[in-house]
């Protein structure tokens, strides 16, 4: 009885190892859209700037973990230079 179920795993696996080399185009991958370079993402941003984060809000230890997986709420973030956008209303 073992050396049959050893059989049958060797039968699978060789039938999954030729399918895997016959039919290559079969598989199906995720494709992700090549990244911008660094002057296209500037270019199609509305505001690039050099900030620094001040303070941020969070949670208490003692809650439930939220969905995105951090206990930080908000922060504060104090702009030193701007490259891009409008600078009024920060």
């Amino acid at each position: 009885m073992h050396r049959d179920s050893h059989n049958q795993c060797l039968l699978f696996l060789t039938l999954f190892g030729v399918a895997f080399l016959l039919l290559p185009d079969a598989v199906v991958a995720c494709a992700l859209p090549p990244k911008p370079t660094v002057l296209q993402a500037y270019d199609e941003s509305d505001v690039v700037v050099i900030a620094r984060a001040v303070s941020m809000e969070k949670l208490s230890d003692q809650s439930e973990k939220p969905m995105l997986g951090t206990f930080v709420t908000s922060t504060t973030m104090e702009v030193k230079k701007v490259f891009q956008g409008k600078s009024a209303g920060w």
